[in-house]
């Protein structure tokens, strides 16, 4: 991977700059007095030494600019947090100043979590006058970190996988279907994942299930295996025409769309070909005596669905589902990606902090960055994680690279 484009966000940091900065000689019985006129973010960073750069983003509790050290020229993250209820402001930056604290308590963890140098409640007033003679003081968090790279799209759609959809440049009304072209590229190499896809769409029918309780299992195992075998030895030259008859109760009519690879397609038509031979056996009596119309289409798109939430199942939940909505969804014990070097490491975080029950909320793409010395994941939202639970976590140190660096 071409990371030359991030060149400049790779900065040597000096710690001792962040952690004991200018004093400011403006402040009030420790508040600060803004000029008139003046952002009282960029007064009070000005004063603390530092050039402030542009913004790199913004979320529900604050916006996120780059600063400059005037002094060392060295490059920061800042994370100011105003205008939030007070209890707000203390916890988001208490997160932080715990994480100053004990990141090293993290071990192999703490490479996900950015550097955090500097985390403080600052109080601020605006100059007294004859209209206002005592202004109000108000609260503004600030946080300085490390500064890090967007992800890249590849990773963004490939791995972080938004549910098959992304957002355009208009937000969150502009989706847009993700193309899992490169990654489809991988995913039907590995057998283990494609045996995973086919018995995920059978496992997804409950209406199925409740029907054959018996032998439910032995179905799963069976209409996989053989969907999966005839893939791999590429039989399915006529699968249109032998899935003619099991189609016909697909209500879907753009399912081949829903499913943009050709792989994709394959496999979905031979599991649902192998589950319709399974419950009609050429020559023999239905496996479930009293099918109808009604239940065989209920069966089929519940396996249909099924697999489309298999196919564009998230690394990292809570981003957008394949019908598009926000819903947040629990870190998942496996994703059909897990084969992925890229992810593997991530998917292992995730499933350490879901077993002590740490659980990630309202997690999504725009929570993740890079940081370019090491390409690693980091979360830069700690409101996801009870980062003081964490810390107490026995460290296996089994957690991978993400990417190999490239040097």
């Amino acid at each position: 991977m071409n990371l030359s484009k991030w060149n400049s966000f790779i900065v040597e940091q000096d710690e001792t700059t962040i952690m004991d900065p200018p004093q400011n000689t403006n402040q009030r019985d420790g508040v600060i007095t803004i000029p008139s006129g003046k952002e009282p973010s960029n007064a009070i960073l000005e004063e603390m030494g530092y050039e402030i750069g542009k913004k790199l983003g913004a979320g529900k509790y604050g916006t996120v600019i780059s600063i400059i050290d005037q002094e060392t020229k060295n490059q920061f993250a800042c994370k100011i947090i105003m205008g939030s209820p007070i209890p707000d402001i203390k916890r988001e930056v208490n997160n932080y100043k715990f994480l100053i604290e004990n990141r090293d308590k993290l071990g192999t963890r703490k490479k996900y979590f950015p550097k955090v140098f500097y985390s403080e409640i600052k109080k601020y007033s605006w100059p007294s006058s004859e209209i206002s003679p005592n202004p109000p003081v108000y609260d503004i968090g600030l946080i300085i970190m490390e500064l890090l790279a967007p992800l890249p799209k590849r990773v963004k759609t490939d791995l972080l996988a938004t549910g098959g959809m992304e957002t355009g440049p208009r937000g969150r009304f502009d989706r847009r279907r993700v193309n899992f072209t490169t990654r489809d590229k991988r995913l039907f190499k590995n057998h283990s994942v494609i045996f995973d896809l086919a018995k995920s769409a059978v496992q997804g029918s409950q209406l199925l299930q409740n029907l054959t309780p018996n032998n439910f299992n032995q179905i799963v195992d069976t209409v996989g295996r053989n969907a999966v075998n005839r893939f791999l030895k590429g039989q399915y030259q006529d699968i249109d025409g032998e899935a003619y008859e099991a189609l016909q109760f697909i209500v879907s009519e753009d399912w081949r769309q829903l499913l943009n690879s050709r792989q994709s397609q394959v496999l979905f038509l031979l599991t649902l070909v192998e589950l319709h031979k399974y419950l009609y056996p050429e020559g023999g009596e239905p496996v479930v005596a009293f099918m109808n119309d009604t239940l065989v289409g209920n069966i089929y798109n519940q396996v249909f669905e099924s697999y489309l939430r298999a196919y564009v199942r998230p690394v990292i939940p809570g981003t957008m589902d394949s019908g598009g909505s926000t819903r947040i969804m629990e870190p998942q014990d496996s994703s059909s990606l897990e084969q992925f070097p890229e992810a593997a490491g991530f998917i292992r975080f995730m499933q350490d902090m879901k077993q002590i029950g740490i659980m990630g909320r309202d997690m999504h793409a725009g929570n993740f960055l890079m940081r370019p010395s090491d390409n690693e994941i980091v979360v830069v939202d700690l409101g996801l994680f009870k980062i003081q639970d964490a810390v107490q976590i026995p460290d296996n140190k089994e957690t991978i690279p993400i990417f190999e660096r490239k040097q």
